[in-house]
């Protein structure tokens, strides 16, 4: 695998990253969501509690969506309990798949009629540990299963290493 491109977490299978792992500088728990917001289309991970989140390369904004029909915009992974070094692989586990959609309204007030506006949306699903969360991922969002995987604290956080 050449150093430019970051493995895919199907290519990961057998050397997934750890968690619970400590870094020697102070780094908030937000550079995952701000990598994301970043650069979308990749899986960005914090190494010390697991967390992950991909931004899906869409704007809901601009694509052709019809009156009802949900479009992918995140996926979001984190242990229900805890960070750092006391998060447990196989505790529980808490995956968020976020959507856009359009969908019709009945205005109230002055106005009287339908509309039709843009709306974000959430499911959520709770599971036994860590692999059983990031499987159910793969299997809702074809776009997570072929994302790279990359350290948002090493890639956003100046001291701490990616590691080999």
């Amino acid at each position: 695998m050449s150093k430019s491109r970051q493995p895919t977490l199907s290519e990961l299978a057998t050397d997934e990253p750890e968690i619970g792992v400590s870094i020697d500088v102070e780094a908030s728990y937000a550079h995952v969501r701000y990598a994301a917001l970043d650069e979308p289309g990749v899986i960005w991970f914090d190494p010390r509690d697991g967390r992950e989140y991909l931004a899906v390369n869409i704007d809901p904004e601009r694509s052709e969506l019809s009156v009802d029909e949900r479009v992918v915009t995140s996926v979001r992974l984190r242990a229900k309990h805890g960070r750092g070094p006391e998060v447990d692989p196989d505790g529980e586990w808490v995956a968020r798949v976020g959507y856009a959609t359009l969908e019709e309204y009945e205005r109230t007030g002055l106005e009287t009629g339908t509309g039709i506006r843009k709306k974000n949306v959430e499911a959520s699903e709770v599971f036994e540990g860590v692999h059983s969360a990031r499987e159910w991922c793969r299997e809702t969002v074809p776009a997570y299963a072929t994302a790279e995987y990359r350290d948002a604290v090493a890639a956003r956080v100046e001291g701490v290493s990616a590691g080999e």
